[in-house]
């Protein structure tokens, strides 16, 4: 199962599994993301910085590391 940071830019995918421990799954359902939910790729910088994501409307920037621990799966 690819992770988010795998996945082309302008794509959407569905968050499939959190693989971190309770403070990380705690953080994203913070800014939204939750297993389950649609995620569109808006940017990601070819210098390994963060990657820009679109979920309900709103634009948030993640890091590479925490993108890595997002399994998702590829819907548009």
């Amino acid at each position: 199962m690819p992770t988010l940071d795998q996945v082309q830019e302008g794509k959407k995918v569905k968050v499939i599994k959190i693989k971190g421990g309770l403070r990380l799954r705690h953080r994203l359902t913070e800014i939204g993301i939750h297993p389950g939910d649609i995620v569109g790729i808006v940017k990601i910088s070819v210098f390994g910085g963060p990657i820009l994501i679109a979920i309900e409307g709103a634009e948030v920037a993640i890091g590479r590391g925490v993108a890595q621990k997002l399994e998702v799966e590829v819907v548009e």
